[in-house]
């Protein structure tokens, strides 16, 4: 079976998404990726110097080994354990989402939504973007969805 695409901003909700997507995947049995959007459009109004760019990528990926850690040590289950990679990125999230699938063709791309406030406002709606540029099937986990194994 294809794998998952996990999607997270490190925040709760994400995360949160992304034990979902690996809950999801074990019942598949299928591997996962998780990825990391960096969008700098939300911090343009910051002058960043040419390498903190590797500086962004680098804290990402270190996140996101934290986050498989995680994962492989809170796995119980005795019959199936999904292969998990990993994928940061600069740029807008659909963007970064729409390169990796033309790399690898995913059975599902799985993504949390955030309670709405109004810094969530004045940015991009990423489970809106998503909806309305990809082609394939997107789960959006509610931050309130409840975790069973």
């Amino acid at each position: 079976m294809k794998p998952l695409l996990l999607l997270t901003d490190f925040s709760e909700t994400g995360n949160r998404a992304v034990e979902h997507g690996y809950q999801l995947a074990k019942n598949l049995k299928t591997n996962v990726t998780l990825c990391n959007a960096i969008d700098m459009v939300e911090t343009a109004n910051m002058l960043w110097p040419a390498d903190a760019f590797d500086t962004l990528i680098a804290d990402s990926a270190k996140e996101l080994k934290k986050l498989i850690k995680y994962l492989e040590e809170t796995d119980s289950n005795e019959d199936f354990h999904p292969q998990i990679s990993y994928q940061s990125k600069l740029g807008r999230l659909v963007d970064v989402v729409e390169s990796l699938r033309k790399k690898e063709d995913f059975y599902m791309i799985i993504i949390g939504v955030h309670r709405k406030s109004f810094a969530r406002f004045l940015l991009e709606n990423h489970c809106k973007s998503m909806m309305d540029n990809l082609t394939c099937p997107l789960l959006i986990v509610p931050p309130d969805a409840a975790l069973e194994n």
